[in-house]
């Protein structure tokens, strides 16, 4: 996932991109090795820039503008911060947004966006489906974008489908808390509860109430996941499990806000935004739990499901405290 918040005036744009090093496989310190040791030199990072700069372009009249890197630095939770200036022609020439970033990682990342122009302010997903985005006044670039245009609230719903589809740690938290088995009630009681708390702190954080460190938040992600991967060994009553899955789904919320932070919309659109993210992350979650709860059903009838249940909760601790690692390194 990338970040791309774009200004636009008569003759220039300015953008300002921020990407995960680890998605690159970096880290700050990676960067200082690069350097002989020591705090990573502005011009690596200025080289870095230039390169990243390559994915993100505006076009005008259907060419790349000329764009130049004015900073590149390392921001707090391991993210790298490009603002650079793009030179715009004179006239009224068609201006559009460009992504490869998925060349870069792989074809599920995203680049969320944010454009100010013409005195509007337009929230984008952008990806290797839609890798374009032409700015008001222009044809459509894609054909996707009959279907949810880079800007609209359905393709906020989509994005919300996606992150929660993708989001395995979520769904790992959320199946382990499950997979135990129980009644009915106390699944319902379970996906409700996480469901509630996920929806409340989402809110929180994309209304800026509150916004705890990334970094915090990952890491007590993936402590939550360890935490009822070890209930599941002491075989915790499914019915008494509702206040877990809501407690850790406060945390879980914030995972979910995180990408949609950087996007500083005005409140109007930002809570539109938000509140089409959310029903996507609820669809999303609705069709594994309609999936894995029948067939989470059917195993609990069968003596060796304890057995299932045991093994697969070992699994699962030591991913948790791999992602714990990595997240705190």
């Amino acid at each position: 996932m990338a970040f791309w918040k774009v200004t636009i005036d008569d003759t220039e744009a300015h953008s300002q991109i921020l990407v995960s090093l680890l998605d690159f496989g970096w880290t700050d310190a990676d960067l200082a090795r690069l350097d002989g040791g020591g705090e990573p030199s502005q011009a690596r990072r200025l080289t870095i820039g230039a390169r990243l700069l390559d994915h993100f372009v505006i076009v005008q009249g259907g060419a790349a503008t000329p764009a130049r890197v004015v900073d590149a630095r390392v921001v707090p939770g391991g993210s790298l911060e490009v603002v650079a200036v793009h030179t715009l022609a004179g006239g009224a020439r068609a201006l559009a947004l460009r992504s490869s970033f998925h060349e870069l990682t792989d074809n599920s990342h995203r680049v969320i966006a944010r454009v100010d122009h013409l005195a509007d302010v337009e929230p984008l997903v952008l990806s290797v489906f839609e890798p374009e985005h032409v700015l008001p006044d222009a044809a459509p670039a894609s054909r996707f974008h009959a279907i949810a245009p880079a800007g609209s609230l359905f393709a906020m719903l989509l994005l919300g489908i996606e992150h929660i589809l993708t989001g395995y740690d979520h769904l790992v938290f959320l199946l382990c808390l499950l997979v135990p088995g129980g009644t009915w009630r106390s699944r319902v009681a379970i996906v409700t509860a996480f469901t509630v708390a996920h929806s409340l702190t989402l809110m929180l954080a994309a209304a800026d109430v509150v916004t705890p460190p990334a970094r915090f938040v990952e890491a007590a992600i993936a402590v939550s996941i360890g935490y009822v991967a070890v209930e599941n060994l002491l075989h915790v009553e499914p019915h008494t499990r509702w206040p877990t899955a809501f407690g850790f789904g406060l945390i879980h919320g914030f995972g979910f806000a995180g990408m949609l932070h950087e996007l500083d919309m005005p409140l109007g659109q930002w809570l539109s935004s938000v509140a089409a993210f959310n029903v996507g992350v609820e669809i999303g979650q609705l069709v594994v739990v309609a999936i894995a709860v029948p067939l989470i059903a059917i195993i609990a009838r069968h003596s060796w499901h304890r057995r299932l249940v045991q093994s697969t909760s070992v699994v699962v601790c030591g991913l948790a405290i791999v992602w714990l690692v990595e997240r705190l390194s």
